[in-house]
Order: C-alpha cells, then structure tokens, then sequence
C-alpha cells in the first residue's frame, strides 16, 4: 500500500493510505494487500480510463469538472445515479466538496470512481445478479469497512 501510495504521488495524486488500500483492493485477486505486476497494470489502465473521462468531458479545459461536468463524467464511468437535489448523485458531491466550490479536481473525481467502483462491487456481491440487495448490520459494516 505505502508503495503504491509513493508511486501515486510522485504523479501527483496524494491520497491517504485508507483510500490507496481501497484502491488496491478492487484489483487484488489473492488479498495479500500487495500488487502484482499484472495488478499493478491494471490499477494504471484504471487511472488512465479515469483521466481519459476527466479530461473528455471538462469541456471549459478550466482543468476542474462543474456539477454538470461531474455528471457527465459518472454517466461516462458507467454509473446512472439519481441525479435529484437529495439523490446520490448530490449527496456524493457535498460529501467530496469540502471548500463548497461546486468544483472537483481530477484527483477528487478519482477518488469518487474508485468509491462508485467499490460501491457497485458490493452491491453486485450482495443482490447476487438482482436489482435489490438485502443485508444485515454486520454486513453492512464489513462491506463499508471494504469501501
């Protein structure tokens, strides 16, 4: 983890160690928390598909997404979220909007992929194939804990 941690910053992606774990997770078959090469390959064809989308839809070239950018760039990635004023779509920007700038950088939106990522990855393992999922408390706090 640290190690990727280093690599992503020297790109200039700096990032908590909870979140480069995370990371790390959508892409590590054996769970040993270590990457392979072949891993490692894939956790950077992920980076790149999330910069390609940044920049495809920052349509000002202002080198930061607006609300409807953001939208766009989620739509993009493959997720459909309910784009209502308390929908998921809002309420995962106001959770990543710190300064209330209506503004995400491309290491925020990175951050958000790999979070919808994860997110879709549970809830894919929980409905078991179906559009519903149901789980009890602890499974609820393992699959957040895997977020």
């Amino acid at each position: 983890v640290q190690e990727l941690q280093r690599a992503l910053a020297q790109g200039g992606l700096v990032y908590s160690t909870k979140f480069v774990a995370s990371l790390l997770s959508m892409f590590d078959q054996s769970g040993t928390g270590q990457a392979t090469y072949q891993e490692f390959q894939q956790i950077h064809a992920f980076l790149l598909r999330c910069q390609q989308v940044y920049y495809s839809v920052d349509s000002d070239r202002s080198n930061s997404l607006n609300l409807n950018e953001l939208g766009r760039a989620v739509q993009a990635f493959g997720f459909q979220l309910d784009m209502s004023p308390q929908g998921s779509f809002y309420t995962m920007c106001k959770s990543y909007d710190f300064a209330l700038t209506g503004t995400f950088n491309l290491d925020v939106f990175i951050a958000m992929a790999v979070q919808l990522t994860n997110c879709k990855r549970m809830f894919d393992m929980f409905a078991r194939g179906g559009p519903q999922m149901s789980m009890d408390f602890n499974q609820f706090v393992w699959s957040t804990t895997k977020l």
